[in-house]
């Protein structure tokens, strides 16, 4: 489920491969493993309830529906939902794009070169 979602948040997710699935697991793993069991309890309710709710409008979950229409579950989650899910998607949202741009590989393809003796150079403490 994490996964379809993902492909609909970030348009490149669908083109990683194994290596670079691989890498964005073990990133969205070890961020929800550094949480405490009630929030990875309240993630795991929350991506059920993504799968499962558009049944009552479109009488099938998420996983089955096309991709217009699961962009629409998820923009109203983003912009619309009572606050507490629209607060469960930002979460969400935010761990998937961590999990994407957290990977050495994403680096390369955005182009950003992190410069580990910058803050030397810039008179700060390192």
């Amino acid at each position: 489920m994490l996964d379809l979602i993902s492909a609909r948040i970030i348009p490149g997710f669908s083109r990683l491969d194994a290596e670079g699935s691989r890498d964005f697991h073990e990133i969205v793993d070890r961020a929800l493993m550094d949480r405490p069991e009630h929030i990875r309890r309240q993630f795991s309710i929350f991506l059920s309830l993504i799968r499962w709710a558009p049944g009552l409008h479109w009488g099938r979950p998420f996983d089955h529906l096309d991709g217009s229409r699961q962009d629409r579950v998820l923009s109203w989650l983003q912009d619309s939902a009572p606050d507490a899910l629209r607060k469960g998607f930002w979460g969400l949202r935010t761990l998937v794009l961590m999990g994407y741009y957290g990977r050495d590989a994403a680096w390369i393809e955005v182009g950003y070169e992190p410069d580990f003796e910058g803050n030397r150079r810039l008179g700060g403490n390192a």
